[in-house]
């Protein structure tokens, strides 16, 4: 009995036996061939040889709601491997795919987004100074908060038929003719549910995503960041088509230091430069997920985002 459940226990989960799988069944000229096949860029992916591509490979299809594309693919090219296991798996508990990733890297004893000792001392320290300048002024953010801080105070809310609605969207983008042009209408709440989907995920910098269009072109999105210890951030930012991407330019961010509800009080402006690793990373999950289209437009007005864009 206990040799029985031992042996059940440590049975490797389904995302370890699509990543084994991954591993050895495909060599690296394989797995760009797939990866190319469902739209990703498998050189754009972070990491070190191919086991470590293939981690971000699942990770990615696991966050962005196409696992069983990726195993039906994988399917279609190795006939011979048995994938129907892991296919029912995918269907029946998708979330099953996206390994839990611990907070604290045990071998380099850096936080999560692998920030340099440095970097987190000085965002540390930072934090400290601006909780005293809180302390002395007793109020802040006043510059930010008639724009940007008010939208915290009614969150846009995440619809799931909204947001499959836009992963649909997506995936459609595939079957468009080379040289058609596609027209993509957001709405708050269909942003904010995309990037529900896309952005939030266990070893994720942020949860809670809520994004806002807002007269003038701004782009407002209210998240809770672990860099700041799951304190609110609102990032203002200017979203623009730049030679086919779609380029991030932040323009201010402000903290909430103290989490009071519905005031403007306790919220501190943050240099941009000290949110560079948040962005940077924000921009390349743009950039992955767009790398196969070409963006013409992009207007946002009050409450809406309108793009235009085709097949590269």
């Amino acid at each position: 009995m206990g040799n029985t459940a031992a042996s059940v226990h440590d049975q490797p989960s389904s995302a370890a036996l699509l990543r084994e799988n991954l591993v050895s069944y495909f060599e690296v000229g394989d797995l760009e061939s797939l990866c190319f096949d469902l739209g990703l860029d498998y050189d754009g992916l972070s990491g070190d040889g191919k086991a470590a591509k293939v981690v971000k490979v699942i990770e990615y299809f696991s966050r962005n709601g196409r696992i069983v594309d990726l195993i039906d693919r994988c399917a279609h090219l190795r006939p011979t491997v048995d994938w129907s296991g892991l296919r029912l798996a995918a269907l029946k508990s998708p979330e099953s795919f996206r390994a839990a990733t611990p907070l604290v890297d045990a071998d380099s004893g850096r936080q999560i987004l692998n920030l340099p000792a440095d970097r987190a001392l000085k965002i540390g320290i930072f934090v400290g100074v601006l909780a005293m300048l809180l302390v002395v002024c007793a109020f802040s953010g006043g510059l930010f908060a008639s724009r940007f801080i008010s939208v915290t105070f009614a969150p846009v809310p995440v619809s799931q038929e909204a947001g499959g609605v836009a992963v649909q969207e997506l995936r459609e983008l595939q079957f468009v003719p080379s040289g058609a042009t596609v027209e993509l209408n957001y709405d708050n709440i269909k942003a904010t549910s995309l990037a529900d989907q896309l952005l939030v995920f266990p070893d994720s910098p942020v949860s809670e995503v809520h994004i806002q269009f807002l007269d003038g072109g701004d782009v407002v999105m209210n998240t809770r960041m672990t860099a700041f210890g799951n304190r609110r951030v609102v990032t203002a930012m200017a979203i623009v088509a730049d030679g086919g991407r779609l380029i991030l330019k932040p323009k201010a961010v402000a903290l909430d230091l103290l989490g009071l509800p519905n005031t403007y009080f306790g919220w501190v402006l943050i240099p941009v430069d000290l949110m560079s690793f948040f962005t940077d990373w924000l921009q390349h999950e743009l950039d992955t997920a767009a790398a196969n289209y070409w963006f013409e437009r992009i207007l946002v007005t009050k409450n809406h985002m309108l793009i235009d864009l085709h097949p590269r």
